[in-house]
Formats: C-alpha cells, structure tokens, sequence
C-alpha cells in the first residue's frame, strides 16, 4: 500500500475537516492528520490518480501530492511514522 503526503492551502477548513473530505475520495484506504494544513494517505493508487480525483472533487484547488519513499527521515510524533511505516 503506498502513502502520501498531501499538502494543501486553507481550501479545506481544518485538517480534521479535510481528513473528511479526503476520505471520500474513491481509492483512499485511511488519512491521518499531518502537519498544518497537510495529510498523510493511504491508498494503493498512484499520485496520477489520486490528483485526478482530487482535482475532479474539488477543481481549481492549489494542492501538492507526493509519495513518501523509503528514503525518509523526520522528527514526528510516534504515531506519524507508525501509519507511514504500516
């Protein structure tokens, strides 16, 4: 399963009313909330398509979606790199 780091503009509201959005997004498995105004995903589909689906749901929104690699490193809460490393 790939993960994502999406970071986004106000657009949403809070993370926590992003993280809603975002989840009813079609092929996102789990979200958890990152830093401000960004969101860790899961999902097994490609960054290509997850921003297609983003972009359909909520077009002319400013966002940058990455996936997060092997080669990392950070300081984060525990359960940051635990639903990065699952």
């Amino acid at each position: 399963m790939r993960k994502y780091l999406l970071i986004f503009d106000d657009w949403f509201g809070s993370r926590d009313e992003a993280a809603r959005a975002i989840r009813r997004i079609e092929g996102i498995i789990d979200v958890s909330v990152a830093f401000e105004g960004s969101l860790f995903i899961e999902s097994p589909n490609s960054a290509d398509l997850l921003s297609k689906r983003i972009i359909s749901a909520y077009p002319g929104q400013r966002f940058f979606l990455t996936e997060i690699s092997e080669n990392r490193q950070g300081w984060m809460p525990r359960n940051w790199w635990e639903f990065i490393r699952r």
